[in-house]
């Protein structure tokens, strides 16, 4: 009895100690590797032990479940906000519950590989399953295994080459490690799997060390953009005087060239008030810069009919230079799918779904040519974004999350940066705004507070505004031009192998 009781709480503690490996916690590198490492071995160890295919679901299943409830415990704030605070613990818990069945499918998998594949297989079966987790039901790659190294900058660089997908693979391959020497002992050591992961090691810290060396001094573009947090409330986002507020402190700080303002910023729609678009025009005039903000775009059909847009545009002293709408909208935040199927309203304001976005777009501001991306949209991965474009910028409006959430959606812009080798312009409400240089880095600039007081800073997470000296992007990384096709087709033929091939690693099955 005492010996099941202590297993139960080894379980629940190494459950929960898989979603503290995640940011914030990550600052502590060495603990989100050792932490990772239990919770991969554990979770494989118990999935080798399982005397059928659904223990072993119920067992990977478990401790994902356990995971979720602490990497997306944040996920409790956006029902606080419309007055479902009640409901909340509910619906999380049932999200929580439906995306760790997708671990315990990568269980079944594992468990049906032949012991001397399943090792290798187990590492291939989590990275599929992330896979289908970027796509399924429009897709939720978040927490990838591979963000515990967003505050590693070497080892993040490999992403340049397989992005955030194939370093989730190696990731999970070396750190599960510790699963072979309590299964094998010593002679694991002189297994050929134990050479590949020191060769692994070698090449991923080698790598990044080339290319942070290669490419750390950054040169300049030439110009100078100004990020701008009010941290407006979310009771309060629609208040019309908030549009002075931002043109106010967009006049903090030094000269710039691009003003960024955070998603749905402006109160109004500018297209069809004229008089908040006159203000933004004589911002860019007075300060000689372009603005690039966020609003709520109304499209009339005809009648009573119309859609809702979420809009990035770009502003000069003559008026709108280009806008976007988003494309890729969030379930039940933005619209409800299955409409009439689910008895719920969309959590954001107003009983109108968003529609979404038909073109990806780019367009020109200061000179420079900007990928546009809302919020929600810079956490997939596979951009492919073209030679011409000179950076990302990506508002947000992370009022929505807890600190945990974040944090968590900082650390993936930094791996958009790396794969695509394009700084970002991110701008968050309450969030984590920043300049990311193609590294994967925050810039450092000048940030001043509210009450007029400068200092150096590399992000800004308070009220107050950040200038900063945009740098240059990397040439084309090979991530961004393959995109994730070629980590999916490796996927495959090491699935395939995993199921059929024959034993090239590590111990051959005791029969």
């Amino acid at each position: 009895m005492k010996n099941r009781i202590l297993n139960i709480l080894i379980y629940i503690l190494v459950g929960m100690l898989g979603g503290f490996v995640f940011p914030p916690f990550n600052k502590c590198v060495l603990f989100s590797i050792i932490g990772m490492a239990v919770y991969l071995s554990y979770m494989l160890y118990g999935i080798g032990i399982s005397k059928n295919w659904k223990r072993a679901f119920w067992f990977a299943f478990g401790l994902s479940f356990l995971s979720n409830i602490v990497s997306f415990s944040w996920m409790v704030r956006p029902f606080e906000f419309v007055g479902a605070g009640v409901i909340a613990p509910f619906v999380v818990g049932l999200f929580d519950f439906g995306w760790a069945i997708f671990f315990g499918l990568a269980g079944i998998m594992t468990f049906y590989m032949k012991e001397n594949k399943r090792y290798f297989g187990f590492a291939l079966s989590i990275t599929f399953i992330e896979w289908v987790k970027s796509w399924i039901f429009t897709g939720f790659p978040w927490n990838s295994v591979a963000l515990i190294w967003s505050e590693c900058l070497p080892v993040i660089q490999v992403a340049s080459l397989v992005g955030i997908l194939g370093l989730s693979f190696l990731t999970v391959f070396v750190l599960t490690f510790p699963y072979l020497v309590l299964k094998n002992g010593k002679k694991v050591f002189k297994s050929r799997t134990f050479f590949l992961i020191i060769l692994i090691i070698f090449f991923v810290l080698g790598f990044g060390w080339l290319r942070v060396l290669k490419y750390k001094n950054f040169e300049p573009v030439g110009k100078k953009v100004k990020l701008v947090n009010l941290n407006v409330i979310q009771e309060d986002k629609y208040n019309e005087g908030n549009l002075d507020k931002y043109i106010e402190m967009s006049k903090l700080g030094e000269s710039s060239d691009i003003i960024v303002w955070s998603e749905t910023s402006v109160p109004t729609d500018l297209f069809r008030d004229d008089f908040s678009m006159m203000k933004l025009m004589n911002l860019s005039a007075v300060n000689g810069a372009n603005i690039i903000t966020g609003f709520n775009r109304i499209e009339f059909l005809g009648g009573r009919n119309f859609k809702l847009f979420n809009t990035m545009v770009a502003i000069d002293k003559d008026g709108i230079l280009d806008f976007y709408d988003k494309r890729h909208l969030v379930p039940f935040g933005e619209y409800i799918p299955l409409k009439f199927l689910i008895p719920f309203k969309k959590l954001t304001e107003g009983a109108i779904d968003f529609s979404s976005g038909i073109e990806s777009g780019k367009f020109d501001v200061a000179g420079l040519t900007l990928y546009p991306l809302i919020c929600y949209e810079v956490i997939f991965s596979g951009l492919r974004i073209s030679k011409d474009v000179d950076f990302i910028v990506n508002i947000s409006n992370d009022k929505w999350f807890a600190s945990f959430g974040k944090y968590q959606h900082s650390a993936i812009v930094k791996f958009r940066a790396v794969e695509e080798g394009v700084p970002v312009i991110r701008v968050a409400n309450d969030g984590i705004s920043g300049v990311i240089s193609p590294l994967g880095e925050f810039v450092s600039g000048k940030l001043t507070v509210s009450k007029d007081k400068s200092f150096d800073a590399k992000f800004l997470n308070v009220v107050g505004v950040l200038d900063v000296d945009l740098v240059s992007r990397i040439g084309s990384t090979f991530f961004a031009k393959t995109g994730n096709l070629f980590i999916i087709f490796l996927l495959i033929i090491g699935l395939m192998y995993s199921f059929y091939g024959s034993n090239i690693l590590i111990f051959q099955r005791k029969r």
